[in-house]
């Protein structure tokens, strides 16, 4: 009888240990004790912020400042990790401009825009079955989401 419970013991855990991928970063967990409306929309847009720090020197002009972040651009960069206000140049007139020129003025990049909706992709006349990778692409919606992120800055 002990045998036969120690077989059966084996058994259940033999059976239960390969039946169950671990989870070794916990990421169900994770999921189920962060679960937001912020979670969903970072999920769903996947963004993947690539961002530098913007420093204007004395002296720097607007045209100095555009030159780099059409540099920051063409080089892959997609944001502003930071920046810091000087005598001649607010912080809000910094990203204003970065903005302007196609940097976002935020650390977390694409996680600033509106949620991508049906009722969103419908009133920029987005087909709703287009893959994310291209609606993030798409020149209307980041044209719409442009002015979102204009609103954050209080433009």
């Amino acid at each position: 009888m002990k045998n036969l419970k120690l077989i059966a013991l084996f058994l259940m855990l033999f059976s239960n240990g390969y039946s169950q991928k671990p989870d070794e970063f916990l990421t169900s967990l994770y999921d189920k004790l962060h679960d937001s409306p912020m979670q969903h929309k970072i999920k769903q847009i996947a963004p993947m912020p690539f961002g530098v720090v913007f420093l204007p020197w004395a002296g720097c002009t607007e045209q100095d400042m555009r030159h780099h972040f059409r540099m920051m651009k063409r080089l892959g960069f997609t944001n502003l990790k930071q920046t810091m206000a000087t005598p001649e140049w607010p912080e809000n007139e910094i990203l204003r401009i970065a903005l302007e020129e196609g940097i976002i003025p935020f650390w977390y990049g694409e996680g600033g825009w509106e949620p991508i909706t049906p009722e969103l992709l419908k009133q920029l006349n987005i087909p709703a079955a287009t893959p994310m990778k291209e609606i993030r692409k798409d020149p209307k919606m980041l044209a719409y989401q442009k002015t979102v992120l204009f609103k954050q800055l209080g433009a």
